[in-house]
C-alpha cells in the first residue's frame, strides 16, 4: 500500500507536483485531465481503468503513522464537479484515525515481542508494583522456585527469604530502588519444597510517561 501511495502521490496530474498527501494535507481534483491526461501518467498506476470508466476527478488523503505518510487513500469520479468540503474533512479525519489504529497495532505488536521474549528468558524474572506486591512471575521463576504463577502474584518476595539475610541489607536494596537507581547483588531464597538457593539478580525500576516509578522488574 505505501509503494502504491508513494507511485500515486508521484503523479502531476493527481498530486500537483508535491501537494496532497506529500505534505500531510487531503487533495481533491475537479478534472484530472485538466493539466495532463492522467490515464497516460507513467506513474499512475491504474492507467487501463481508469481509461475505460472516463474518470474526471478524485480526492485524496493521507494516512500518517508517527508523523510520516505511510499510504494515502484515493477516491475517483467519472463526475466533474466541485468537491464537497465536509466529505473531505471527514476523510481526513478518518485518515488521522486509521493512523492511530495502525500505531496502537504497532505498538500492540512490540509488546506482545516484549511479552513473549520474557516469557520465554532464561533467566527469573518477577515485576511487581512499587510497594513490591507481585504482579508478574515468568516461566522460569515458576521452575526455579516450585511456586505457580497464581500462588505469586498478589504476594511479596517474602516468600522466597530464607531468613538469613539482615534488616540492613533489604534496607539498603528498598533505598537503592525507591531512588531510581538499580541495585544488583545475591539473594539467599528458599524454594516452595523448602529447599535453600542462592541467587544472582538485579533490579530495576520501570517509570511512566511523566518519569514517577510505578513497578520493578
Amino acid at each position: 500500500l505505501e509503494a502504491q501511495a508513494h507511485c500515486v502521490v508521484r503523479a502531476e496530474a493527481i498530486a500537483r507536483a508535491g501537494t496532497g498527501p506529500r505534505r500531510h494535507a487531503p487533495l481533491a481534483v475537479e478534472d484530472l485531465g485538466a493539466r495532463r491526461d492522467v490515464t497516460r501518467e507513467p506513474d499512475f498506476p491504474r492507467q487501463e481503468l481508469a481509461r475505460s470508466l472516463g474518470v474526471r476527478g478524485g480526492f485524496g488523503f493521507p494516512v500518517i503513522v508517527d508523523g510520516e505518510v505511510s499510504a494515502a487513500i484515493e477516491f475517483f469520479s467519472i463526475d466533474q464537479a466541485p468537491p464537497d468540503r465536509v466529505v473531505l474533512e471527514i476523510m481526513e479525519q478518518i485518515g488521522v484515525q486509521l493512523g492511530l489504529v495502525i500505531e496502537r497495532k504497532r505498538a500492540e505488536d512490540e509488546l506482545r515481542k516484549l511479552y513473549l521474549a520474557t516469557e520465554q528468558s532464561p533467566a527469573s524474572v518477577i515485576v511487581t508494583d512499587r510497594k513490591g506486591v507481585i504482579k508478574y512471575v515468568n516461566r522460569k521463576f515458576t521452575e526455579v522456585t516450585g511456586f505457580s504463577r497464581e500462588e505469586a502474584t498478589g504476594q511479596s518476595p517474602r516468600i522466597l527469604n530464607a531468613g538469613t539475610q539482615s534488616k540492613a541489607f533489604y534496607r539498603d536494596l528498598w533505598t537503592t530502588i525507591l531512588s531510581g537507581r538499580e541495585w544488583r547483588g545475591e539473594f539467599c531464597n528458599k524454594k516452595s519444597s523448602g529447599e535453600i538457593y542462592w541467587e544472582s539478580a538485579s533490579i530495576s525500576p520501570i517509570r511512566d510517561a511523566s518519569g514517577e516509578i510505578t513497578h520493578f522488574i
